[in-house]
């Protein structure tokens, strides 16, 4: 099993974007090192119930986390 993944970053801009980039564009900055497939899309599905996922090209996936908590663009919490 690999290390947890932190990370701790600030970010110029407005937090509506600040957002949108952790949720809606989690595959262009998640570390490959942290996938469990070679070649995967990971997604978040920002709103309650939602899943955190990674799926292959072949219908491979699997669920890291559900959302318990979603309130955009100031909070999201995973389990």
């Amino acid at each position: 099993m690999s290390e947890p993944f932190v990370m701790d970053v600030q970010l110029r801009c407005p937090v509506e974007h600040a957002f949108e980039a952790f949720t809606g564009m989690i595959d262009l900055w998640w570390p490959r090192s942290h996938r469990k497939f070679a070649d995967s899309v990971l997604r978040l599905e920002p709103k309650l119930g939602g899943r955190f996922l990674e799926e292959t090209a072949n219908g491979e996936s699997m669920t890291f986390g559900e959302v318990l908590r979603c309130d955009p663009p100031n909070e999201i919490c995973l389990t």
